[in-house]
């Protein structure tokens, strides 16, 4: 066990389970594809990006409340279709 997720599991009382374990795994799949949806984009607006997603990852790091987790990855999701498309508009006109 990592001393991070002891120390989680410790904080909490008891032991992380499966389902914290996959959202864990969803969060960093949800990070990377942001950083992915980047790729192109000028190097200012990528930093600023990136800097938001750190810090709104980073205010979650300790969350255990599953309901939560699955609420701010459906939240994250959204946005980074949001973006998505935001970028496809801003590119085409």
């Amino acid at each position: 066990m990592s001393s991070r997720r002891g120390a989680l599991a410790a904080k909490c009382g008891a032991k992380l389970g499966l389902q914290h374990f996959v959202m864990r795994s969803e969060g960093r799949k949800l990070y990377r594809d942001v950083l992915r949806a980047l790729k192109g984009v000028d190097a200012d607006t990528a930093a600023g990006v990136k800097q938001a997603a750190r810090e709104r990852f980073a205010e979650h790091t300790d969350e255990t409340n599953l309901e939560r987790l699955r609420t701010l990855l459906v939240d994250g999701r959204h946005s980074l279709n949001e973006m998505k498309q935001f970028m496809v508009t801003a590119v085409v006109r």
